[in-house]
């Protein structure tokens, strides 16, 4: 794990929330994470009072190629400014990640649902 920068608030909640990272680094305003079957890429961008106005997600997804190979995808998340906005940060940044995995999980299962049924 390497860890310098603003996004370094988010290393703990990440490490912990993901154990199964296989690489995790937060360096200046980027987050790398790669996980078992998806490797995300998220840009922290912050105002000069180091307040986070949002994330920029952009995530890889492998399949195999019966369901039409690698996917990719990409997404922005605007955050709130209020006062403890960090462990909320924290908390959404987290939350997007699991959603996505979820949400690619189901696209998987309905596309091998397909590729099977043509087979």
């Amino acid at each position: 794990m390497r860890v310098e920068g603003s996004a370094v608030c988010f290393a703990s909640a990440l490490a912990e929330a993901f154990p199964d990272a296989l690489y995790l680094s937060c360096a200046g305003d980027l987050i790398r994470l790669d996980l078992p079957e998806a490797d995300f890429r998220i840009r922290v961008f912050s105002s000069a009072a180091f307040t986070v106005g949002r994330f920029d997600f952009q995530a890889v997804f492998r399949a195999p190629e019966e369901a039409g190979g690698t996917w990719w995808t990409s997404w922005t998340v605007g955050v709130d400014q209020r006062p403890g906005h960090l462990t909320r940060c924290a908390a959404l940044l987290v939350d997007e990640t699991r959603d996505s995995r979820r949400r690619f999980a189901r696209m998987l299962a309905d596309a091998r649902l397909i590729w099977e049924s043509a087979s």
